[in-house]
């Protein structure tokens, strides 16, 4: 396991908010938020009192966060180590895109028509992910997928489907984390929002749902081989 720490004054920068705030439901918002930026990486050790110190809240709070982070399987706390940001496995892999094609797939078989809101939140998270892309920065590429995958689950309309999305992509960026060097894996696959996009624009949503399970089985397989080559 990695022993990498936080960096109390870049990773909690709007400590400020914590501070005005004090609740655990908004410190464990700010972690999971770094997880899914993939600036909080698998392996990296989440100190109680440095946290408590960079927010401003009581280590009381900071505790009753990461519990919530826990159950989100985003934390593990290892006896007598500490609390660590959770290090994933294929399986995990396997689990989490059975999931996504629930949660995706099935907002694809059920909508009718797309909000305006969300229609512009997947063009523009389409427009910076190819941005990122000529950019050669594959940290944002990254977050452009995470951008792309939330804006589509939102054309649901249901609250309960975004968090759990939001829950489950923090989960995927774990994963994603130690592979942000292979940079035809995030090519590869942001070169596919703009055509799902497109067919959603257009109303065309099986097909839209054809090219995303298409995406999905591959991103499914690309993840795995990537995991294990980590491995050996």
């Amino acid at each position: 396991m990695s022993t990498a720490e936080i960096d109390d004054l870049g990773v909690f920068a709007d400590g400020a908010l914590a501070r005005r705030k004090g609740t655990p439901g908004l410190v464990a918002d700010l972690l999971r938020s770094r997880i899914t930026a993939g600036e909080l990486r698998s392996g990296t050790r989440l100190p109680v009192e440095k946290i408590s110190q960079s927010l401003g809240v009581s280590a009381n709070t900071v505790r009753e966060a990461l519990q919530l982070l826990e159950r989100e399987r985003l934390v593990t706390q290892h006896l007598n180590r500490g609390i660590f940001v959770s290090e994933l496995n294929a399986d995990d892999i396997t689990d989490m895109y059975l999931m996504r094609r629930f949660l995706e797939l099935g907002v694809l078989s059920t909508v009718s028509a797309v909000p305006a809101a969300s229609l512009d939140s997947l063009v523009q998270a389409v427009e910076h992910g190819e941005q990122a892309l000529d950019r050669q920065d594959w940290i944002a590429a990254g977050n452009s997928t995470t951008e792309f995958h939330s804006a589509l689950v939102s054309i649901a309309g249901s609250e309960r489907v975004t968090t759990t999305m939001g829950q489950l992509l923090a989960e995927l960026r774990l994963l994603m984390s130690p592979l942000e060097d292979h940079t035809e894996y995030h090519r590869v696959f942001v070169v596919q929002h703009r055509p799902i996009f497109e067919h959603i624009a257009r109303g065309d949503f099986g097909e839209a749902a054809n090219a995303l399970s298409k995406y999905l089985d591959a991103g499914e397989q690309a993840l795995l081989k990537l995991f294990h080559g980590k491995q050996v």
